[in-house]
C-alpha cells in the first residue's frame, strides 16, 4: 500500500528547503560584504602607508622651517632687548657723570697742595701693598680728605650716589707711568669700608696696557665694562686736567655693577625657552667679552679687566 503525502506535508517541505537555500545566500552575501570591507581597509592602509613615506620629509621640513623661524624671531627680540638695556644704561650713567662733573666743578678747581700725605696704595687685583707720599688732592683749596669710613659722607662721591643711584669715585694720578688711585669712592671693599687706597695700574699684569688708562691718559673718555675692586661694572671714567689743560692728573669715575644692572634682561632671557629644554645664551664677540655668556644658569656678567 503507497503511502501518501499530504499538499500541507509537502508545503512545509518546500518551505524549509527555501529557507535553507536564502540562508545561504545570505551567509555568501555577508561574507562577500566583509571581504569588501576587508579588502578596502588593506587598499587604505596601504594608501596611508605610501602617502606617509612620501609627506614624512616634507612635513618634517615644515615643521622644522616654523621651528627655526620662531627661534630667530626670539632671537631678534633678545637682541633687541639687550641692545635696548645697553643704550638705556649708558645713557644713565652719561647724566650720572655730568652731575658728578657738575658737583666737583662747584666746588672749585683741582689742584695739589705743597703738604704731603702718606698713603698705602693697593694694586687692584693685588694684595701687596706700598706706601707712597703724595700731595694732597685739593678742590677749591680745599683738601678732599681720606674717608674709608662709610659712616662718614664723602663729597661729591655720596651725593652722586644719592641723586643717581650710581657708585662714584675721585682718581689721583700717582706717577709718570699714569697709574691712579682712589682718593674719594662711594665703592666699597668686601670688609664695608670704602675702597681708597687701591689703585688701577696703567699696564696689567700680563704686559697688556689697561684700556681705561690708555683712553683717559690720552684725554679720552672711556666707556665700558670694567673691574672695579672685586665687582664687575657698567662703567665711564673721565679725565681730570692741571689747570692749564695741559696734563692728566686724575679722573672721575661713575658705575654701575653689571650684576644688578644686568639681573632683568638676565631674568627674561632665563624664562625664555625653545622646544621642551631649550634655553638662550647672550654672547660675547669683542675683545676680552668674547665667548663670555649670559643667560645659562653658571653664566657670568662680563670679563673684560679695567
Amino acid at each position: 500500500m503507497k503511502s501518501s503525502t499530504s499538499p500541507s506535508q509537502s508545503s512545509a517541505e518546500a518551505d524549509q528547503a527555501f529557507r535553507k537555500k536564502a540562508l545561504k545566500v545570505s551567509s555568501k552575501i555577508t561574507l562577500l560584504s566583509f571581504s569588501m570591507v576587508l579588502l578596502t581597509a588593506l587598499v587604505l592602509t596601504a594608501i596611508v602607508f605610501v602617502q606617509k613615506g612620501r609627506l614624512s620629509p616634507v612635513l618634517g621640513a615644515y615643521l622644522d622651517g616654523l621651528a627655526w623661524s620662531e627661534a630667530e624671531q626670539t632671537l631678534r627680540t633678545i637682541r633687541d632687548m639687550c641692545v635696548s638695556t645697553q643704550e638705556q644704561s649708558r645713557r644713565e650713567l652719561d647724566h650720572s657723570l655730568s652731575v658728578a662733573r657738575e658737583m666737583l666743578q662747584q666746588k672749585g678747581a683741582v689742584a695739589f697742595d705743597k703738604e704731603t700725605v702718606t698713603w698705602e696704595v693697593e694694586a687692584q687685583g693685588s694684595q701687596s701693598k706700598t706706601q707712597i707720599e703724595l700731595p694732597k688732592f685739593l678742590l677749591g683749596g680745599q683738601w678732599i680728605g681720606r674717608n674709608a669710613s662709610r659712616s662718614t659722607s664723602s663729597p661729591i662721591v655720596d651725593d652722586t650716589k644719592h641723586f643717581t643711584d650710581a657708585e662714584a669715585t675721585i682718581f689721583q694720578r700717582i706717577n709718570n707711568a699714569g697709574d691712579m688711585m682712589r682718593v674719594a669712592t662711594s665703592v666699597l671693599k668686601a670688609d664695608g669700608t670704602r675702597a681708597i687706597g687701591t689703585a688701577l695700574t696703567a699696564t696689567n699684569g700680563d704686559g697688556s696696557p689697561n684700556p681705561v688708562l690708555a683712553a683717559v691718559l690720552k684725554g679720552e673718555t672711556f666707556h665700558g665694562r670694567a673691574l672695579v675692586v672685586n665687582e664687575w661694572y657698567e662703567a665711564v671714567y673721565e679725565p681730570l686736567w692741571d689747570s692749564g689743560h695741559q696734563k692728566v692728573v686724575g679722573m672721575l669715575f661713575v658705575g654701575k655693577n653689571m650684576t644688578k644692572a644686568t639681573q632683568a634682561v638676565r631674568e627674561s632671557i632665563l624664562k625664555v625657552t625653545l622646544g621642551k629644554g631649550g634655553y638662550m645664551f647672550v654672547f660675547g664677540t669683542k675683545g676680552d667679552h668674547r665667548s663670555s655668556a649670559t643667560g645659562s644658569p653658571s653664566a657670568s656678567p662680563g670679563r673684560s679687566r679695567s
